[in-house]
């Protein structure tokens, strides 16, 4: 029908050129017959081409559906298989909560029988430190006090290598 008003324009469009009644003229005469006997209104047209649109978007939004619907009957397939991972590794995580909770009994019983005070402990650790430090130091005094001999007599040689130098002077 389209084609048809459309080859039907484009004849009145050249007729109007010409007054006198040719071949394309009478085509175009029985085009406008055969869209009469159509009933064939350009409006109704408009609105059927809009209605197909409508439905090609129906069709577009079905499919989405029919997709949608297949990754939700996979899903449902897989719930299962999920929810018994799941309750497998909750009572996995409860049971090692309970075993963790018993290890910290224990060590907490282990440190009371022990009379372990960690601030203690701090402190012991610092004054080690402290020791370390002073080891050091004391490690580096008995190095010094073996050189102290050696030292002194090159002290005395530069001294006089000095005083002999001032009085060449």
């Amino acid at each position: 029908l389209a084609t048809l008003e459309a080859k039907r324009q484009q004849l009145e469009r050249c007729l109007q050129g010409d007054s006198t009644i040719t071949p394309l003229q009478q085509e175009a005469q029985q085009l406008d017959e055969q869209l009469a006997q159509l009933d064939y209104d350009e409006r109704d047209h408009a609105l059927a081409r809009n209605q197909v649109e409508k439905l090609r978007w129906a069709e577009v939004r079905q499919a989405e559906l029919v997709r949608a619907e297949r990754r939700l009957a996979q899903l449902q397939r897989q719930l299962p298989q999920l929810q018994t991972q799941l309750e497998a590794t909750t009572a996995e995580i409860e049971t090692l909560e309970r075993s963790l909770t018993q290890q910290q009994t224990a060590l907490e019983q282990q440190q009371a029988r022990l009379n372990y005070h960690p601030d203690e402990h701090h402190q012991v650790r610092q004054q080690l430190r402290q020791q370390q430090q002073w080891q050091v130091r004391y490690q580096a005094l008995l190095q010094a006090e073996e050189r102290q001999p050696e030292l002194t007599q090159q002290l005395a040689e530069n001294t006089t290598a000095i005083e002999a130098l001032v009085k060449e002077v």
